[in-house]
């Protein structure tokens, strides 16, 4: 349910261009790409000419009288919301205002579609460029001023031309105000679940009433009979008050015997609509940013102008800035400093090690590879190092946990994305077996537990697990053939 923001965020931040960029001097990256020849287009002097089967009808997102009144109309409102400090924005209001805007235009959508498939032939050709002369020009630069230069107007460049940097921003212009379009039913459930989730929490919103009730009465139980340095685990009768919560938990459905997901959960709460929608949307906008990062690299300076005595679109914009316009400037920022434990001795997403101070492109670009139908698997390793005794004798021990997470996004934007199908039980046995039978609040009065009695209660629950294997010491955990969980456990 995070994610449900995710595209109207990223429209508001690409409405605006980019907006907001801080500086770093970066040399180019050249493990990228080579340079690419430049490829000149024809020059654009009539932008009425350029009818939807043109590559470059994708222009036209800024001149054409219903568009860029669409665009206007969508800035001034968003502008506002932006810039003010206000933390508590009623979402729902503004995606249904950017609705009701869009709605006027019902013929842009139909345009949009037009310039995003005109153009797409265009892709990954970075070195083209077209001047725009004539009225072409006179047109496009106010249009721009419209936009951008409400107070004091640019000075005209002496050449105006459309570069990759451009086509690129503007076809995720596109694809964003059509997303705006294309999303009313999918962005509609998503509010309306936040909305939910903010007037009864997420355990009313999530759990089933008897499974609700159930954990309920045990938390009533411990706040009412432990005080607040009384730890309640250390007491016998709080397990056996678990174990009668987990037997509760277990008849609520059909299979007595097992507590499942459809014990504990609302069936509809586990099935998320809109995947297709939110993985597409991702995919067009996070490949634009790279190819964009990659453009920049090759033709740019570290502040992001090119510097070849023209002047394209997005530098037009942002001529009276003089400033960093550069999307390196973030993308080449590294990630440090995660905050993890130093348990925590292997993170690598995809081939990415987090470890190792990587930037921020490099996650892009493993995240713009996998997108829309590729797997992306996580994976991490906790060490941890301990010392035991037995009288004299010192006893170290290594307890390794290898985990993994793979994401299978073509799987995922098979709707609907439906969690209650997984292999997660647990036997109703499993808490008078794991920890009655084994006496483990003697442990936690003890405030220590030695490490085969450890690997012996760990074995009891992988027994009592539908997703757990005892004799390999691991867990495998399949939700919809979507998401895949693997725990490894090693104890030396």
């Amino acid at each position: 349910m995070k994610k449900t923001n995710y595209i109207l965020i990223l429209f508001f931040l690409l409405l605006t261009l980019l907006s907001c960029t801080t500086k770093l001097n970066m040399s180019p990256d050249e493990e990228i790409i080579g340079k690419e020849p430049l490829i000149t287009l024809d020059s654009i002097n009539d932008l009425n000419s350029i009818n939807n089967e043109n590559s470059l009808y994708i222009i036209r997102l800024l001149t054409d009288e219903d568009t860029l009144n669409l665009l206007i109309e969508l800035k001034n409102y968003i502008d506002p919301i932006l810039n003010s400090n206000n933390k508590a924005i009623n979402w729902r209001l503004v995606y249904n205002k950017l609705f009701e805007i869009c709605n006027q235009y019902q013929e842009v959508k139909e345009k949009l579609n037009s310039m995003i498939n005109s153009s797409e032939k265009l892709i990954r050709k970075r070195g083209i460029q077209a001047e725009i002369v004539e009225t072409a020009k006179d047109d496009v630069l106010n249009s721009l001023n419209s936009l951008y230069y409400s107070d004091q107007v640019s000075e005209n460049p002496e050449i105006l031309i459309i570069d990759y940097r451009d086509l690129v921003y503007l076809r995720s212009l596109a694809k964003l105000v059509l997303s705006i379009y294309e999303g009313k039913d999918v962005i509609d459930n998503w509010l309306d679940a936040l909305k939910l989730i903010d007037l009864n929490g997420y355990r009313s919103y999530f759990l089933t009433e008897d499974a609700k009730n159930f954990l309920d009465d045990f938390n009533i139980y411990l706040e009412n009979t432990y005080s607040f340095n009384d730890y309640p685990w250390k007491h016998e009768e709080t397990w056996h008050r678990l174990d009668e919560m987990v037997r509760q938990l277990a008849r609520i459905s059909g299979d007595p015997g097992l507590v499942t997901t459809e014990d504990l959960f609302k069936e509809d709460t586990l099935k998320f609509e809109g995947t297709n929608f939110l993985i597409e949307n991702m995919d067009f906008i996070l490949e634009a940013c790279y190819e964009i990062y990659i453009f920049e690299s090759l033709y740019a300076d570290e502040e992001g102008w090119t510097n070849n005595n023209k002047t394209s679109l997005y530098e037009y914009a942002h001529l009276n800035e003089n400033k960093d316009i550069s999307i390196k400037t973030t993308l080449n920022t590294p990630i440090s400093d995660l905050g993890l434990p130093k348990e925590i001795v292997k993170l690598k997403f995809g081939r990415v090690d987090l470890l190792n101070n990587p930037k921020k492109v490099d996650l892009l670009k493993v995240i713009s590879e996998t997108l829309p139908t590729s797997k992306l698997e996580i994976t991490t390793t906790y060490s941890k190092e301990t010392i035991s005794r037995i009288g004299f004798i010192k006893i170290k021990t290594v307890t390794n946990i290898y985990g993994s997470v793979i994401l299978d996004f073509k799987e995922i934007s098979n709707e609907p994305l439906n969690l209650n199908n997984n292999n997660l039980a647990a036997k109703e046995e499993i808490i008078k077996e794991s920890f009655i039978e084994t006496k483990v609040w003697e442990y936690f009065e003890k405030g220590e537990i030695r490490s085969d009695e450890a690997e012996k209660i760990l074995k009891i629950i992988l027994r009592n697990i539908t997703f757990g294997n005892p004799n390999e010491y691991s867990i495998y955990i399949n939700l919809d053939e979507s998401i895949i969980i693997n725990i490894d456990i090693d104890v030396n």
